[in-house]
């Protein structure tokens, strides 16, 4: 049966992530790049949660119809999620928050080009301690706190891109 689904550079939209959560029970994977902006909502989100409870891979972007009650059903559903690529999505603190709280094996989180603040970055930091890569260039996510926090929380961290993200000092560093 089907694991792995990517579907990037097709013109998807809500049903297939409602196809997947019917047909595809046994989803590890799933990856759409490259979509059109706002073609998936919270709706096919939620169906690919509650039909697919295996899922550890989870790529949307950009995704300007994903909000966080999409995250909060992934944090409810998907304690075991280990890669979640939500660039340009339109989350916020709410939805990462309730990520970082859910799920704790995380090891690759990008949120960059979201509305996420450092909020967000020590709620990671704080519950996320397997994370290897993190992504919070373009947000204000990156302040001398939420490195700070990062540095103590996330001891396994190898990749840190905080390009144009917030307003980080020496101090920080």
């Amino acid at each position: 049966l089907l694991t792995h689904l990517d579907l990037s550079y097709t013109r998807v939209q809500d049903g297939a992530l409602v196809a997947a959560g019917k047909h595809a029970p046994l989803l590890e994977a799933v990856t759409i790049n490259g979509s059109r902006l706002g073609s998936f909502t919270d709706a096919g989100v939620h169906a690919l949660v509650d039909g697919c409870p295996h899922v550890t891979q989870l790529t949307l972007c950009p995704a300007g119809g994903i909000t966080n009650a999409s995250l909060a059903a992934v944090a409810q559903r998907w304690p075991r999620l280990q890669h979640l690529d939500l660039y340009a999505s339109a989350v916020t603190d709410e939805g990462i928050v309730a990520v970082a709280h859910g799920c704790g094996e995380l090891k690759l989180l990008s949120i960059g080009s979201t509305a996420v603040t450092s909020a967000s970055v020590i709620a990671i930091a704080r519950h996320c301690h397997l994370l290897t890569q993190l992504d919070v260039s373009y947000t204000d996510g990156a302040t001398d706190a939420s490195v700070a926090a990062i540095a103590i929380g996330c001891p396994s961290l190898r990749r840190l891109d905080m390009r144009y993200a917030g307003e980080i000092t020496d101090t920080g560093m």
